[in-house]
C-alpha cells in the first residue's frame, strides 16, 4: 500500500505506477525466498486509455487503487 500512496519507492512498481498500472491484488508467499519483497507479489493491470470504455471499470477492485487518482476521476474508496 505504501508503494501505491507514494509513500515508499520500489523501483519497478513505482515505475509501472507512473506509466498508468494499477494494482489489482497482492499476492503473498509469491516469492517465499525473496528478501527484498518478503515473499509479495502485485498482480498489476494496464488499460490502454484510448479503448477504454465505461464497462471496462465497472466494479473494479479499487482497494489498492491510487486515492488521489480515484478521486479526480470521482472513484469512491
Amino acid at each position: 500500500m505504501a508503494v501505491v500512496e507514494g509513500l515508499e519507492h520500489d523501483p519497478t512498481l513505482s515505475f509501472q505506477l507512473k506509466e498508468g498500472f494499477h494494482v489489482l491484488a497482492v499476492v503473498p508467499h509469491y516469492l517465499s525466498d525473496d528478501p527484498e519483497s518478503l515473499g509479495y507479489a502485485a498482480i498489476i493491470e494496464w488499460l490502454n486509455p484510448e479503448l477504454i470504455r465505461a464497462e471496462h471499470i465497472a466494479n473494479r477492485p479499487t482497494r489498492f487503487i491510487r486515492r488521489a487518482e480515484a478521486r479526480a476521476k470521482g472513484i469512491s474508496v
